[in-house]
């Protein structure tokens, strides 16, 4: 009985780390930033700014109209 509960307990924790925290949120028809919208593994590691990170990289320069509007 104690393994399965600390198996159910690692599956439980591994879950939680890995659900988004909220739909996409947009404001007044501009985005928002993504930081609070992907899962805690993702904006701890950074890996939440890649689209961002990418887009500079096709275009070269990124525009104010670009970078989302941050979180108020």
């Amino acid at each position: 009985m104690r393994l399965v509960s600390i198996g159910a307990g690692l599956l439980l924790t591994i879950a939680t780390i890995c659900v988004p925290r909220r739909p996409s949120v947009e404001y007044r028809g501009e985005p928002v930033d993504d930081e609070l919208a992907v899962s805690a593994l993702s904006r701890y590691t950074w890996a939440w700014g890649a689209n961002l990170i990418s887009k500079g990289t096709k275009k070269g320069d990124l525009e104010q109209k670009d970078v989302p509007r941050p979180p108020a």
